[in-house]
């Protein structure tokens, strides 16, 4: 088997992903041949969907080939697409990712909810020993509140500025970007997160992500933030995380993490 000539593109706050229903999976080669850069226009990924006999195994593939783990993004993109191909009496979809059974609603045309089951506010995990705060402080160019990990599907490094806003400071983006691919922090490489907070429930957000650098918006990383943050009472039970692509609303609810964001379909 191969991959088809012609595959449907999705969209969500700048995140670009193909989409692949099916028992196929391409290899790396593959996918980085896929989602070379064409027309100006970058591709993060290749959204894996496979039915199975109550809802769809969810995967991704990041644009260098590797493992993506869990994409709030990539899993807007696959609602979507299952909203435009598929009964609408399949609503919720129901998705078997790296964090447990996701279930997704079309609320408004172009608008995806998410709500995760199994996703809970969760405690910092420490840094590694041979990496300490002071250090990272010193390669990034400055100064942090905290410094957190959280592992919710992949793994991230939470750099948390406070109050600071990213105009008020400087930092070195070359560090954050050599940060993301640095096995000893963790092995195959972290989503490297800056947390700026505006007010109690209004955060800003720049992320570093693995396997593809710098990105306009990253659902996991938003809601890692929201959850450790909910976990140490930096937060109130809904907020929202504005990225470079756009605002993301996040809260915490009786039957789990619900996340909120826009979509879109693209023409190739």
């Amino acid at each position: 088997m191969a991959l088809p000539n012609e595959l449907p593109l999705y969209g969500a706050l700048g995140n670009d992903f193909y989409l692949l229903e099916g028992k196929y999976r391409p290899s790396a080669i593959e996918v980085r041949k896929l989602c070379l850069p064409t027309a100006g226009r970058q591709v993060d990924g290749l959204l894996l969907l496979r039915p199975n006999s109550c809802s769809f195994d969810f995967s991704v593939i990041n644009a260098d080939g590797s493992d993506g783990g869990l994409s709030g993004n990539g899993l807007r993109c696959a609602a979507y697409h299952l909203f435009l191909t598929h009964p609408k009496e399949l609503e919720p979809y129901r998705f078997t990712t790296e964090a447990g059974v996701v279930e997704a609603t079309i609320p408004t045309k172009e608008l995806v909810q998410l709500l995760f089951h199994q996703l809970a506010p969760q405690a910092p995990r420490p840094l590694p020993s041979h990496l300490s705060q002071h250090e990272l402080e010193l390669r990034v160019g400055c100064k942090f509140e905290h410094i957190w990990i959280v592992h919710i599907g992949n793994p991230h490094v939470i750099l948390d500025l406070g109050h600071q806003s990213f105009e008020e400071i400087s930092f070195d983006t070359r560090v954050l970007e050599e940060l993301r691919k640095e096995e000893s922090l963790l092995p195959g490489g972290v989503n490297v997160s800056l947390l700026s907070r505006k007010s109690e429930s209004e955060f800003r957000l720049r992320v570093w992500e693995r396997g593809v650098g710098e990105t306009s918006a990253c659902g996991s990383a938003a809601m890692a933030c929201f959850l450790v943050s909910l976990h140490e009472s930096y937060a109130p039970e809904k907020v929202t995380i504005i990225q470079p692509g756009g605002p993301l609303e996040l809260a915490m609810t009786a039957s789990g993490l619900l996340l909120t964001g826009p979509v879109y379909s693209i023409s190739i």
